[in-house]
């Protein structure tokens, strides 16, 4: 059973200081009525803990106090080895009701594991860091043991306390009690060993994990920011992976380090900090650039940070990153009313790194012309094909046939294997739907038709990984309206480049050869394979390509295609099951068809 991790809202220093000022406001009678009101809407199993917190606190440095937490430190350090011998963990196998393999076992470990940092929190708020420090240490060091977990959930979705909390609370724990020579060291590299344990912890968090000040600021601020530029020196030569472009760090740990330089930096020297390291780090550290115009729009400076953005744009050397700066001139730009600059940051985002929402951003630009935005599409169709990155072949697939290069699906599709359609790097979920509407010039695919359904495909086809892909499967009447307008609007930019430049009968027909070709070797490899759990999508295109036939010319041609094919497998009944089914699902090949109108692309 799922129990969830409680969210952390405010560290204990804000907290405290908000309650503080809001005390301060009342007098004592509105106090004491506060504090009634709120007992009196608590639920009767809070009641007890509520009026015990106003009892007689017991002095610190009471008799046993030692003694408690040397027998914490014990039972924690049994409860670890538990833990890592494995002693809550029975059995591994499939779960029905998460649909996945987990571990099964004794789930009481979260419920200690909740209580022993309830007992860290106690001692931290007691005062008590070095027992503090060394319990939590502990605790959170267990979630990196393998195997050591049972539960439905992750480890951390096991237990009610929220990780994010109980880290700053013990590194401001060890902050405190390690000398002051050692902190920016012990700090950092404690920082790197739970990186994967909650979410990342910065300085402000050790701040806001308790009220009072951190003692020693000022002999820490200095050399921690040193560190952090060592680090990230000694990390430059090998930041990224060489494996898809150098897009994903080698370094785990540089994300990290940077926000917490950016942090110091921005504490020391503020904004005339942030724009020396952007200067400065700027081609290997962009998120120096972000910060900084991020800050000056939080300043209300949109000027300067269109200004700085321009000037980030030429100087950020990770594609990534040049192209997340050129989205926000862009942001910019249209909020300050110029278009023209809007344009030139869209066309520079595409060309740095080109996605589906970037093209469609791109395209819905104000153009002062139709001839204006077909030339906008063409030198991004150019841009896309001078990108040679893996897996974006359907994306400069699409981006041709947007700017009007119909030819190009031709070229696309002149080898490719029979099987793989889903694959990133195959054309065919997009070549093959565009073909059978390009083949059908003016008229596109009938509503309701199998042809219709591979088009309205294309765009999760194009962007696989894109936010609404999972609500296009399997009825997209039942998605977000934003989410069909995407759609819609990429589906648009097809329809539209076949309005600009129709092809004429000679490249219809070779079109729809083409398209007959496809479907036929790619519906021959999946029943001669024995593809049985693809039989269902061969039966599709061989019906969708038989309803390009039949538009084309006679809904007999278009039935006597999809009968020649199936005719191919007397012995697969299976196949032949699915292609029957398709026909009847279609409302030309079908023997009650009717006529249907299109609504695919405009009159």
């Amino acid at each position: 059973m799922r129990r969830g991790s409680a969210k952390n809202e405010a560290g204990l220093g804000p907290f405290l200081r908000g309650l503080e000022e809001r005390l301060d406001q009342l007098d004592h009678g509105a106090l004491v009525a506060a504090v009634i009101e709120h007992g009196r809407r608590l639920p009767a199993v809070e009641r007890s803990a509520f009026l015990a917190a106003f009892d007689r606190p017991v002095p610190k440095g009471a008799a046993g106090e030692s003694d408690r937490s040397i027998s914490l430190i014990v039972d924690v350090r049994a409860f670890v080895a538990k833990l890592e011998a494995g002693d809550y963990v029975e059995d591994f196998g499939w779960d029905p009701e998460i649909r996945d393999k987990r571990s099964f076992g004794d789930e009481s470990w979260a419920d200690e594991m909740d209580s022993y940092f309830a007992a860290a929190d106690d001692a931290f708020l007691e005062g008590d860091l070095v027992t503090a420090a060394e319990v939590y240490g502990l605790l959170l060091d267990a979630f990196m043991l393998d195997e050591a977990f049972c539960g439905a959930s992750a480890p951390d979705e096991m237990i009610q306390t929220p990780l994010g909390e109980a880290k700053a609370r013990y590194l401001r724990a060890l902050y405190e009690v390690t000398p002051t020579a050692d902190r920016p060291r012990e700090l950092w590299d404690r920082m790197r060993s739970l990186r994967l344990v909650g979410p990342a912890v910065c300085l402000q968090d050790l701040f806001d994990a308790s009220p009072g000040e951190l003692p020693g600021l000022d002999q820490f601020i200095g050399p921690w920011r040193v560190l952090l530029a060592e680090d990230d020196d000694r990390a430059g030569g090998q930041e990224a992976d060489e494996h898809d472009g150098g897009r994903f760090p080698f370094d785990v740990d540089r994300e990290h380090r940077r926000l917490l330089l950016r942090e110091v930096v921005r504490r020391v020297s503020g904004m005339d900090g942030l724009a020396e390291l952007a200067r400065s780090e700027g081609h290997r550290h962009p998120e120096a650039w972000q910060e900084w115009v991020a800050a000056l729009e939080e300043k209300g400076d949109a000027a300067q940070a269109v200004k700085v953005a321009r000037e980030a744009i030429g100087c950020i050397t990770d594609p990534a990153a040049r192209a997340g700066m050129a989205d926000v001139l862009a942001r910019l730009a249209l909020d300050g009313g110029q278009a023209s600059l809007a344009i030139e940051a869209r066309e520079a985002a595409w060309t740095a790194d080109p996605t589906l929402d970037r093209l469609l951003a791109l395209a819905a630009c104000e153009s002062s012309s139709g001839a204006e935005l077909s030339g906008r599409l063409e030198r991004a169709a150019a841009a896309a094909r001078a990108n040679k990155t893996a897996g974006r072949e359907r994306l400069r697939l699409f981006a041709q046939l947007v700017a009007g290069d119909l030819e190009a699906v031709l070229q696309y599709t002149e080898r490719v294997e029979d099987l793989g359609w889903s694959g990133a790097g195959h054309p065919g979920s997009i070549a093959f739907p565009f073909l059978l509407v390009a083949s059908a010039g003016t008229a596109g695919c009938p509503a309701g038709s199998l042809a219709e359904g591979l088009w309205f495909r294309i765009p999760t086809a194009v962007d696989p990984d894109g936010w609404y892909r999972q609500y296009l499967a399997p009825d997209a009447r039942v998605a977000p309206e934003a989410v069909l307008a995407r759609r819609d609007a990429a589906l648009g930019l097809l329809s539209r480049a076949l309005g600009r430049t129709p092809p004429d009968a000679n490249l219809r027909a070779r079109l729809l050869e083409r398209a007959k070709k496809l479907a036929t070797e790619r519906a021959t490899a999946i029943v001669q394979g024995r593809h049985n759990g693809a039989y269902e999508r061969a039966a599709e295109i061989v019906v969708a390509c038989g309803e390009a036939i039949a538009q084309a010319g006679a809904a007999a041609a278009g039935r006597s295609f999809v009968q020649s094919i199936r005719d191919t497998f007397p012995r697969h009944y299976g196949f032949r099951r699915e292609v029957e089914k398709a026909i009847g699902r279609s409302p030309i090949l079908a023997q009650d068809a009717t006529t249907t109108r299109s609504r695919i692309l405009p009159r």
